[in-house]
């Protein structure tokens, strides 16, 4: 099931996040709580293997320890954009602020969007429907992208791959995040297999999305 990730240090400001945004959610999304892990490096990971289409983060990370023996992350949003960035490159990732001081600003460039939280508590319906819509032009990219790996690991797998089409592959990879062999003929069918059954789950996520998009405007 396709979530909206929340990633904030503070558990009342995850709460009134939460809330603003489960009103305003298409059937079949929900919210989930996305864990400050020790290194930022391993948070996009953790959105791929839960199915987080959307992050929402709160821009400063490292005033509250999540644990009372443990230290704030030293880390703010601007870093982990920065991580999601190399695994991911168009993945969508709303900062939320407050107004920031002048030598503390939020990386918009890198963002979807940089959202006040005066306005998104204000307008969160406006900027639901922007966080799926953004979900979905990802899930289209992804989807593109996912097929001509599966096209590319057929001809490694057949033995009719270029150099080119080889090195392709292995940024495909790298761009996706999805670590499979398709060098031998042993494991070419489990390797297709993962590839089709991760394009019908896209295929139900595009539809799924389509048709609410349709149904909201």
């Amino acid at each position: 099931m396709p979530k909206i990730g929340i990633l904030e240090d503070r558990p009342d400001f995850r709460t009134s996040i939460r809330r603003s945004i489960r009103s305003h959610l298409p059937n079949g999304w929900e919210t989930i709580d996305v864990p400050l892990l020790k290194d930022a490096e391993h948070i996009p990971a953790w959105l791929n293997n839960n199915d987080v289409q959307v992050l929402i983060a709160d821009y400063k990370l490292n005033e509250l320890a999540q644990n009372p023996d443990e230290a704030p992350v030293n880390y703010t949003s601007n870093e982990v954009i920065k991580f999601i960035r190399q695994m991911m490159p168009d993945y969508p990732v709303f900062i939320l602020t407050a107004v920031p001081e002048a030598d503390e600003q939020p990386d918009a460039a890198s963002a979807e969007a940089v959202m006040k939280r005066t306005e998104f508590g204000r307008d969160a319906e406006v900027y639901v429907s922007r966080m799926i819509r953004a979900a979905q032009r990802f899930s289209i990219q992804f989807q593109h992208e996912l097929a001509e790996l599966a096209s590319l690991s057929e001809s490694i797998a057949t033995g009719v791959a270029s150099e080119q089409e080889r090195e392709r592959v292995k940024a495909l990879q790298s761009l996706i995040g999805l670590e499979i062999t398709v060098e031998s003929a042993a494991n070419r069918q489990e390797s297709l297999d993962e590839l089709s059954h991760k394009l019908q789950e896209l295929e139900t996520l595009k539809a799924t999305l389509e048709n609410e998009l349709t149904r909201r405007l």
